[in-house]
C-alpha cells in the first residue's frame, strides 16, 4: 500500500462517490453520519488546495508580467 498523498482529482472523485451515497439514501444512519463528516472534511481539504493553487498561479502570473515589462 502506498503512502502517497491522493491527488486533487482522486479526492474529488472520492467526494463525488460519497455525495452519491448520501443522495441515494443507501447508507445506514450511523454510516451516513460518518460519511457526511468525512465528505465535509474532504470538501474543506479540496477547497484549501484550490486556494493554494490559485495563490501560486497568481504569484507566477504576476512574476511573468513583471519579467515582460
Amino acid at each position: 500500500m502506498s503512502s502517497k498523498t491522493p491527488t486533487y482529482e482522486a479526492k474529488m472523485q472520492r467526494l463525488e462517490d460519497m455525495v452519491t451515497q448520501i443522495e441515494n439514501h443507501s447508507l445506514p444512519l450511523d454510516q451516513l453520519v460518518t460519511t457526511l463528516k468525512a465528505a465535509l472534511k474532504l470538501a474543506d481539504d479540496c477547497d484549501k488546495e484550490l486556494k493554494r493553487i490559485e495563490t501560486d498561479t497568481n504569484r507566477l502570473l504576476q512574476h511573468e508580467q513583471e519579467q515582460t515589462v
